[in-house]
């Protein structure tokens, strides 16, 4: 045998034993990078879309469902945002949108969860809730957060107590930022994933230890722009283009929305 054939093989062979070394959760949490062009991707459509609030000038539902958010306080206001005008709460901590529990909020299997925001501060000291049903203890289903030091995640929870989750590799800056376009997708018993989209570019990060078969039927209220629907969790910025939809997007769907990091409105679809 020639030595550079042995060489090889034996290379080869080292880089198997390593990668059989690794803890479980390195291999199970996948993480990828791309550059989007806008234009590319696939659009979504409306099918499985239960609601798209595009924040022009109030909390309207533009699916055709009625799904109507309302205000915490009267005083949040609509600016101009990515997309056309934006959902401020830039001027204080109670601006935020809620909905009564209804059962379209606890789908039977996959869903997906998304959002343009903007910080006022990525690392504000506190949780900045984005969208979601997650009330307290024993109350909780999923949403999607800024940690006070700024990493982005999608939570879950089958008991409504505990939680799974899966965080970006992508981190709010401290102080003001730009727009992130933050996408959460649950598969029963398979996955979570998080698309954080940015500049030109989408994040995407994936955790597939010990995912729930299904969603705690929480009865909490919906929030947009927080959590647990108290001030205390307020996102203090502004928020774009928000949507729930009753299946799985694909990485295609996800890049579509992104659109090269221009976004789209409800009639792009």
């Amino acid at each position: 045998m020639r030595p550079f054939r042995l060489i090889g093989i034996v290379f080869l062979w080292l880089a198997s034993a390593s990668l059989a070394l690794l803890p479980a959760q390195f291999v199970q949490h996948r993480r990828k990078a791309f550059q989007v062009a806008p234009g590319s991707g696939t659009n979504p459509g409306t099918s499985n879309l239960e609601a798209w609030w595009n924040f022009e000038a109030n909390g309207n539902d533009s699916s055709g469902n009625s799904r109507t958010l309302s205000n915490a306080d009267l005083a949040l206001s609509y600016t101009t945002g990515l997309v056309g005008n934006a959902a401020d709460s830039t001027a204080g901590n109670r601006y935020y949108l809620f909905r009564s529990d209804e059962a379209w909020m606890t789908p039977g299997g996959a869903f997906s969860i998304g959002a343009w925001v903007k910080f006022s501060d990525g690392q504000s000291g506190a949780v900045q809730g984005i969208i979601g049903q997650f009330g307290g203890a024993g109350n909780r289903a999923y949403y999607m957060r800024a940690t006070s030091v700024g990493s982005i995640g999608f939570v879950v929870s089958s008991d409504g107590t505990a939680t799974t989750s899966v965080a970006s590799s992508v981190t709010a800056t401290n102080g003001a930022t730009g727009w992130y376009f933050v996408v959460g997708v649950f598969v029963p018993s398979t996955s979570l994933t998080i698309y954080v989209g940015t500049g030109s570019s989408i994040t995407t990060d994936t955790n597939t230890t010990s995912i729930p078969a299904g969603i705690h039927p929480s009865s909490s209220v919906f929030n947009v722009g927080t959590s647990e629907n108290t001030s205390a969790n307020t996102l203090i910025g502004q928020t774009d283009s928000a949507f729930f939809y009753s299946k799985a997007l694909t990485a295609d769907d996800v890049t579509w929305l992104f659109n090269g990091g221009a976004g789209r409105a409800f009639a792009d679809l």
